[in-house]
């Protein structure tokens, strides 16, 4: 999970070259946010009844504001190289594709591994 943070607070300072790349990029963001959420949710939910209310709100407010973060992230990003902007939104794609133990293991994607190898220095 640890990797997949790093990658993803990679991934949120990249720049954008255009309104559709944003919008390209900020929906792979969200999408990637949204799957988090729901397997951190799901995995609270087999243990519902030995959580307390207080913990669950507080959990999911960790997660909610987590996905506030990269959204704001996402929208104030500066222009950069089109193709980095699509390779950034590929990879977070190919995560929000994963299942919760491949997320939760933090596993790489390929698009993710391509990203990295092509952009990251």
């Amino acid at each position: 999970m640890l990797q997949a943070n790093r990658m993803i607070a990679v991934l949120l300072a990249l720049s954008l070259a255009g309104v559709a790349q944003a919008d390209s990029l900020e929906s792979a963001g969200l999408a990637w946010c949204e799957r988090v959420k729901q397997c951190t949710l799901s995995t609270w939910a087999d243990t519902a009844d030995q959580v307390p209310p207080d913990m669950r709100s507080m959990i999911e407010a960790q997660v909610q504001a987590m996905c506030e973060s990269a959204r704001e992230n996402l929208e104030d990003a500066e222009s950069a190289e089109a193709g980095q902007a699509n390779a950034a939104a590929r990879c977070l794609r190919s995560m929000a594709e994963q299942t919760c133990d491949e997320i939760e293991s933090g596993g790489e994607t390929a698009a993710c591994s391509n990203y990295r190898e092509r952009y990251e220095q």
